[in-house]
């Protein structure tokens, strides 16, 4: 397995896990804060990788600007400069690759720390899921024991290892936390030292924009902490909703848990001053259903300002669908918005339909439909824009038994108003593919 492909496999071992040592707390109550903190511990780890990557792509871009710029200079012919202009310049230049240096290594530390906490989750999923299925093996001995006259004396002893078990997760759990603190470290201490060394290196700008994201930061920290200590209260208060009961079983009143699964809170600041501020969550009712919903607004220079929303629907059978729409001005006060729904089902069968209203004015309806029904699949869509009169649309279909096209063909059309400007197709017959 690659690497990439076993970080995506952290989310599935986590709820695994879950679900393994949920089941076992019904008869072994140790295991429910097992649960519990495995629940705090599951992170995004591709994500993190992925910003990693990010990061030190940033370092290799910047490793590249240092060497390029001072041959840029160096390939200027000494007869175009004038008197002392090229020693002056060529002394700027320097000042700047050297405080182009501080930033290179600490992308490159940033780069490094968030890839290596990725790993550190998955090796420990890889811990989670082996505990969980001890932890459900041993709940089946106790049930077991419990239903044998010779085998209860043994239950003590079978709670007692999952008390044992309990501490070893906590430790796990301790230094996965730990490990976060470390790294956080590094980005905190490693921006400030930046920041230092890049102020000794000329840059007299260098504190006071460290200073300032630091202002600016704090009301995303504030929001992530939030979001966080609530996020916390539902995993502890949820740690049972994904045990697998025995047969006829219920949970017990008062450890059903929430509908509410999660919240996420959201309040940044981007490149153009402008203000995001959200928040969002996820509810799963009694019927295996699942509900996704997130408000957002924004706010910049001038009469810049916008919102949006969005909610998403999974059902047990299937069936899903999604809504979503937004509003927003520019500076000079343009205003733009847009809405888009979707919705497809355990048939096979989906659709879609979407309106924009862009910076020009222009108002535009889109839809579309699909079905994918064994061998079968077809496709349709199409669009008109209210004000030009112009609309299009095409469509295409297959029939593929076994993976392999038997026939297909595909159309496109496209007009204003009653006329049709331009139409082509194509055909698929099963004597034409080979």
């Amino acid at each position: 397995m690659g690497a990439g492909r076993a970080l995506g496999a952290v989310e599935t071992m986590m709820s695994t896990a879950v679900t393994e040592a949920g089941t076992a707390s019904f008869v072994l109550p140790p295991a429910a804060m097992i649960t519990f903190q495995f629940k705090l511990s599951t992170g995004d780890a591709p994500a993190l990788d992925e910003a990693g990557q990010a990061w030190r792509d940033a370092s290799e871009a910047i490793q590249k600007l240092i060497s390029e710029l001072p041959q840029s200079v160096s390939a200027v012919p000494g007869e175009t400069w004038t008197a002392d202009d090229r020693p002056a310049y060529e002394a700027k230049v320097q000042e700047f690759c050297s405080q182009l240096d501080a930033l290179q290594t600490y992308c490159q530390a940033v780069g490094i720390s968030l890839t290596s906490l990725a790993y550190a989750q998955l090796t420990y999923a890889a811990f989670a899921v082996g505990m969980g299925t001890f932890l459900a093996a041993l709940g089946v001995a106790v049930i077991a024991a419990a239903a044998s006259v010779v085998g209860s004396p043994s239950i003590a002893g079978m709670e007692a290892t999952a008390a044992t078990c309990l501490t070893i997760t906590t430790v796990a759990t301790g230094i996965l936390a730990a490990a976060g603190q470390i790294i956080a470290a590094v980005l905190a201490g490693g921006a400030a030292l930046t920041a230092v060394t890049e102020k000794g290196r000329g840059n007299d700008q260098a504190l006071g924009d460290f200073l300032k994201a630091q202002q600016v930061g704090a009301a995303g920290a504030a929001a992530n902490l939030l979001q966080n200590a609530a996020n916390a209260g539902l995993a502890f208060v949820n740690r049972r909703q994904d045990a697998v009961l025995p047969k006829g079983k219920k949970l017990p009143k008062g450890q059903k848990g929430t509908p509410l699964q999660g919240v996420d809170l959201d309040a940044d600041r981007d490149f153009n001053n402008t203000w995001n501020v959200g928040g969002g969550a996820n509810i799963q009712t009694p019927g295996g259903s699942s509900h996704e919903f997130g408000v957002h607004g924004k706010k910049g220079d001038g009469q810049a300002w916008g919102v949006d929303g969005n909610y998403s629907y999974e059902g047990p059978l299937g069936n899903s669908g999604s809504v979503e729409g937004g509003y927003e001005q520019d500076k000079d006060g343009k205003a733009t918005w847009n809405g888009k729904g979707e919705y497809s089902n355990q048939f096979g069968t989906s659709g879609n339909v979407g309106y924009e209203h862009d910076d020009k004015g222009h108002d535009k309806v889109t839809g579309g439909a699909g079905m994918e029904r064994g061998p079968v699949t077809g496709n349709v869509e199409g669009n008109v824009n209210a004000d030009t009169g112009e609309w299009g649309g095409k469509a295409d279909g297959s029939v593929a038994p076994g993976g392999a096209e038997v026939f297909g063909g595909s159309g496109e059309v496209q007009g204003q108003g009653g006329n049709v400007t331009d139409a082509k197709g194509d055909m698929r017959p099963p004597w034409e593919i080979q």
